[in-house]
């Protein structure tokens, strides 16, 4: 498994949004409800999934320095890191979740959906992407060749 950053981020707003739609989760519950450990401060007793999923957690937005690329790709090690991370005023601030935003709903889902987030995950890769093709053939890759040379200069 690998961190989840930026590019899976919709693809886990998604699973939060077709839980939500199966009545698996309330946007409105606090995070705890589904991650028991997310405790230990008043504010965070009080965050929401709502505040999670729209970046206004006040939760650290990136891993400590000191974490290797092993302590990063270990889930249970980061999830573990993150249920203790305290939050800063939640539902005032906006603050982008960019590193970390994986393991705070990822772990969240895990609990709502009762199954790995890889396996969240691949869920919805097959109901969305599967007919779609990855990355660009040979013939895509030729044709754009041929038609970036056929540019004018002054133009390109």
């Amino acid at each position: 498994l690998f961190p989840i950053f930026s590019t899976e981020k919709q693809l886990l707003v998604t699973a939060a949004h077709r839980a939500h739609e199966q009545g698996l989760i309330d946007y409105d519950q606090p995070v705890k409800r589904h991650w028991p450990e997310f405790s230990g401060t008043p504010e965070k007793e009080s965050l929401t999934v709502r505040q999670l999923l729209g970046h206004r957690t006040g939760l650290p937005t990136v891993a400590p320095r000191s974490f290797d690329e092993e302590a990063l790709t270990n889930w249970n090690h980061m999830v573990a890191w993150a249920a203790r991370q305290p939050a800063k005023d939640p539902g005032t601030v906006s603050t982008y979740l960019a590193l970390t935003y994986g393991w705070y709903l990822g772990y969240v889902l895990e609990n709502v959906f009762g199954k790995s987030i890889k396996d969240v995950l691949d869920e919805l890769r097959k109901l969305f992407l599967d007919d779609i093709e990855r990355g660009a053939s040979y013939t895509d890759v030729e044709l754009a060749r041929e038609l970036s040379e056929s540019v004018p200069s002054d133009i390109s």
